[in-house]
């Protein structure tokens, strides 16, 4: 298991990839403007690039996250609320680190600062029905 800053990455970025798919609207789908990408694969080059963005995020950021009152809240399912918030907090969904309980006030506001210093990530699905970054 591949571990940076206390995290497991797999978990992280199986929840990152969940809340881009959620949170993204599938432009191609004619019938239905609200139709997001849940459900659709992501390509193994569109899964590497988020993997390698994620990688360099944890272990760039590694000294706010190993805080041990971070780490004692993401034991079990909470590791999976990491990738979701990242997500969510990139790309100024009006959720994420900061919203909830899940991380004190001070610790929401770094992580969201750090989150929205990462580019916004467009995906759209390719000819062969996966999802790619644009």
């Amino acid at each position: 298991m591949n571990t940076i800053a206390g995290l497991c990455v797999s978990t992280v970025l199986s929840s990152y990839i969940q809340a881009a798919l959620w949170s993204t609207t599938n432009p191609d789908n004619e019938d239905n403007d609200d139709t997001n990408l849940d459900g659709y694969e992501v390509s193994e080059d569109c899964e590497q690039k988020l993997r390698e963005m994620l990688v360099k995020f944890l272990s760039d950021n590694s000294a706010v996250i190993e805080k041990a009152e971070i780490l004692d809240r993401l034991a079990g399912e909470k590791a999976d609320q990491f990738g979701f918030d990242l997500w969510m907090t990139q790309h100024r969904h009006g959720v994420g680190f900061w919203e909830d309980d899940t991380w004190s006030k001070k610790e929401g506001e770094e992580l969201t600062s750090l989150a929205q210093k990462l580019p916004e990530i467009n995906l759209y699905v390719n000819e062969g029905g996966l999802v790619d970054i644009a």
